[in-house]
């Protein structure tokens, strides 16, 4: 008998397997200034997205030594730091995406060709003029705006800029849209429809439905367990970081 093997064997069914934890962060290769703000967003993302979980494995330790017994079902305070840490990294994301916008996008969106075409595309809807509908006349006024201002180039960016974060980035269309005006495929940074709808969809129940289950007898809220809230946190910030990187790439090309 090979009583190495069997001792290995027994070690590693001995192993408790390792807790989820947040992904860890690190942008070392996201240095130019373009970028420099939204990393620190993204980073600070991260750490409240850690502190929040930490709070909750604290509370249920603490629940567990109070009451000399296994911990069993969350309570409704566990629960809502679980939701807390889901709400914080989409919140998270949809700042570090504005940041990114504003402060990156006015050196790519010219410079580089893909990107460029985003821009012509907003554009081209803003002076067709077939019908004389309200946003008709308020594109007519852009046009106007434009041709008058001292840097037309500049004042188009601006505009561009503005319509961008004109609305929340929290969904897996809006981060697409966000994604295609750098110049960037959905697939080489991360997007998955699918996965981000699902992901989403947890966060605005929380966020516009107390996460409340209008379809059980008591309207009870929604459990949501520990593992599923990590995944789901960890997916939201590698494609954060995964754009951040991108868009990095992209202004150091154009230096």
């Amino acid at each position: 008998m090979n009583t190495k093997k069997t001792s290995t064997k027994n070690a590693a069914r001995a192993t408790p397997p390792r807790p989820l934890s947040i992904r860890s962060f690190n942008l070392d290769s996201a240095s130019s200034e373009e970028c420099s703000r939204a990393a620190l967003i993204l980073n600070y993302t991260h750490e409240s997205s850690v502190a929040l979980l930490k709070a909750f494995d604290l509370a249920r330790a603490e629940r567990a030594g109070r009451l000399q017994a296994s911990r069993g079902m969350t309570t409704d305070e566990e629960q809502d730091l679980l939701r807390a840490m889901l709400v914080t990294v989409a919140s998270g994301l949809d700042s570090m995406l504005k940041q990114l916008i504003g402060d990156a996008l006015p050196g790519i969106a010219h410079n580089d060709s893909q990107a460029r075409r985003g821009l012509e595309r907003f554009l081209s809807h803003k002076i067709r003029f077939e019908t004389e509908t309200d946003e008709k006349v308020r594109d007519r006024d852009f046009l106007a705006r434009v041709l008058a201002s001292a840097q037309p180039s500049q004042t188009v960016i601006t505009e561009y800029i503005t319509e961008l974060k004109r609305h929340s980035l929290q969904s897996a269309e809006e981060l697409s849209r966000t994604v295609s005006a750098f110049g960037l495929q959905p697939n080489d940074v991360g997007i998955d429809f699918e996965s981000l709808r699902a992901i989403f969809d947890t966060r605005n129940k929380i966020i516009h439905e107390l996460d409340i289950n209008f379809d059980s007898p008591r309207r009870s809220r929604n459990l949501r367990q520990k593992t599923a809230m990590i995944n789901q946190s960890n997916i939201l910030l590698e494609v954060g970081e995964k754009i951040l990187i991108a868009v990095d790439r992209k202004v150091k090309a154009q230096e």
